[in-house]
């Protein structure tokens, strides 16, 4: 029952991962089979992707509004090394890759923030260890890339926070 999970080191629930040195990742939605990268889209999805997208763009350009696509990373993107070892990678390209590759050359602005989340990531904790969600410091990361992609279309808007604006507070 509970007790032996408990004693194990293992999750109660199938939809919570137990990952190493104290780690958790959200087991339901696909994310061990993106993890694994086992299911690349079809051609005809990514398609479907690339059709919305410029469709979208399209609409809001005629509206001289602004449009910025990202797609916002799971924990296990950009911390893999924490997933059980033996969850492995099968396949080569992610899903999300494959969004970014078929928008190449669309007039679709889209910015990949999984570069970003790396480099800091380097420096500090970016995601919590126990929830799905980046922390303070990875949400301030993917916001000044984003807005940097947004002042390209509309240079009004002002320049992105900077660390600096911040007074620091750890907590774990």
């Amino acid at each position: 029952g509970e007790r032996w999970r408990a004693i194990l080191g293992v999750s109660p629930t199938p939809l919570v991962i137990k990952g190493q040195d104290g780690w958790f990742f959200y087991g339901d939605d696909g994310a061990v089979a993106d993890h694994a990268r086992q299911s690349p889209m079809t051609l005809d999805e990514v398609q479907g992707w690339r059709e919305t997208l410029t469709r979208s763009n399209g609409w809001l350009r005629e509206r001289q509004t602004a449009y910025v696509f990202t797609i916002a990373p799971d924990k296990h993107t950009i911390y893999p090394e924490q997933m059980p070892a033996t969850l492995r990678r099968v396949g080569g390209i992610s899903r999300t890759d494959q969004v970014y590759e078929t928008l190449a050359g669309t007039s679709v602005v889209a910015v990949d923030i999984r570069p970003a989340l790396v480099a800091a990531r380097a420096h500090e904790r970016i995601y919590r260890r126990t929830d799905t969600h980046w922390n303070d410091l990875g949400a301030l990361a993917a916001y000044q890339q984003i807005i940097a992609a947004v002042r390209t279309q509309a240079p009004t808007v002002p320049p992105a926070w900077t660390r600096d604006e911040f007074e620091p507070v750890e907590r774990d």
